[in-house]
């Protein structure tokens, strides 16, 4: 289905738009498979089954309520001028590869499983020139979509993992109908019915679920900060249980909590151990020594390519092997074996995230320390 609101009064040539002609109905519409109120198949059988046609189906206010633009027949011109036009501009496409692309021949079906409850939709279908221009008179059905049933599904909810700015979690369902998960910041949050009704006749068939749902991820949420973790049934834009919601606080960010401290306990030439001491003591971090006038971009270039070695190697396949075969836990020490009598160096440390091979934190650095 492709409907697009356009301004457009051109024909791709530059033409005016043509006058909408005028004609018996050319095509028998019918519908099937509309036993939930978010399903529906449109059956297109036109008289002519060699006629190239454009069909489309959309809320019936598109074409008739207060805001359309214009009559139907026009916003259907417009609507295929402009399609025409984006396949023009984005795949480089002629008109007639467009048209190839966005229209139909012969007996056709469109299937729909995300319409809206309670709402008229209606179908248009046209025959086309060559150009894109209707030739036929515009057959015009219009259909509306039942109420919801209220579902009797129930939710278990089980949060497995939370992160700085993600979380995890594990949905038991008692049947299989549709439901919806997500997660709201508790601060603002005033009741559920509130936010039930913000979200009405809305689309979210993209993103329900059915079944048990095992290692759901919510991620781009704020560390440190207070969230409802919401699950609750959902079919053509209408909300078929009440919300089970459950509170959690994402975890602290590491970059704003993590520090080190260290502790030279024996420096010489081609050898020195520096005691590391992160804070949190359960810190996960990787740690080593650099010359004293190194920065943080030269300690990032120095891990990477450490990184890229040892998978050249065939030692690790990514970052996430390398932080997990060479990070350390709690106090630690490190041992620096190119240390070089006459020089001075500096140790540093960075959190890490073993699951996923990121750095976590900024680049610390401890005191310069000199070789004798």
């Amino acid at each position: 289905m492709l409907s697009i609101v356009s301004s457009c009064d051109k024909e791709p040539n530059g033409g005016e738009k043509p006058p909408i002609p005028e004609g018996k109905s050319q095509f028998q519409i019918s519908f099937t498979g509309y036993e939930r109120p978010s399903d529906l198949t449109v059956n297109i059988s036109p008289q002519d089954k060699e006629l190239t046609y454009f069909v489309t189906l959309d809320p019936k206010d598109y074409y008739y309520g207060p805001d359309a633009k214009g009559t139907p027949e026009e916003i259907l011109q417009n609507d295929i001028y402009h399609i025409i036009s984006l396949y023009e501009a984005t795949f480089g496409h002629t008109v007639e590869e467009a048209l190839e692309k966005m229209c139909r021949k012969g007996e056709a079906t469109i299937t729909r499983n995300n319409l809206i409850a309670k709402t008229d939709y209606t179908v248009l279908a046209a025959g086309l020139d060559n150009t894109g221009k209707i030739v036929t008179d515009v057959t015009n059905e219009t259909f509306s979509t039942a109420d919801i049933t209220l579902s009797e599904n129930t939710f278990t909810v089980t949060l497995t993992g939370i992160e700085t700015k993600s979380i995890t979690a594990d949905v038991g369902v008692k049947n299989n109908d549709p439901y919806f998960m997500t997660c709201v910041i508790k601060e603002g949050y005033t009741t559920d019915e509130a936010y039930l009704n913000e979200i009405k006749g809305g689309d979210l068939s993209a993103f329900l679920n059915k079944g048990n749902t095992t290692g759901f991820t919510k991620e781009g949420l704020f560390p440190d900060t207070e969230y409802y973790f919401l699950v609750f049934g959902y079919e053509a834009g209408y909300p078929t249980t009440a919300i089970t919601r459950q509170e959690f606080r994402t975890r602290p960010d590491a970059s704003s909590t993590m520090s080190f401290e260290f502790i030279p306990e024996d420096i010489e030439a081609g050898y020195a151990e520096i005691t590391v001491k992160p804070t949190p003591a359960d810190a996960t971090y990787y740690a080593y020594c650099v010359p004293a006038d190194a920065d943080e971009e030269f300690v990032r270039k120095y891990v990477e390519e450490e990184i890229q070695a040892s998978i050249s190697m065939g030692i690790i396949k990514d970052a996430i092997g390398y932080y997990k075969m060479t990070s350390l836990t709690g106090e630690d020490f490190i041992t620096f074996y190119e240390a070089e009598s006459g020089q001075s160096y500096k140790p540093f440390a960075f959190g890490v995230n073993t699951d996923t091979g990121e750095i976590i934190t900024d680049i610390i650095f401890g005191d310069v320390f000199n070789v004798d």
